[in-house]
């Protein structure tokens, strides 16, 4: 799980894009095989948290390793 966090007072739909640059930066990695993007409500109001789950290949199928 990846923990997306922006400033106090950020928007829900300013939170979305954030998450969303992060989210383009992790699937370029080669050993990912899906991920889900959840945005805001972490705790009642907090428009400004996000999660990136992510899913690894399995390992045989891995075109990158980190040796």
């Amino acid at each position: 799980m990846v923990g997306v966090r922006a400033a106090q007072g950020t928007s829900y739909y300013e939170m979305v894009q954030h998450s969303q640059r992060v989210a383009e930066q992790i699937i370029k990695n080669p050993d990912i095989d899906s991920m889900t993007v959840i945005t805001g409500g972490r705790d009642a109001g907090s428009m400004n948290f996000g999660r990136i789950m992510v899913q690894l290949k399995p390992r045989r199928s891995e075109e990158h390793t980190s040796e």
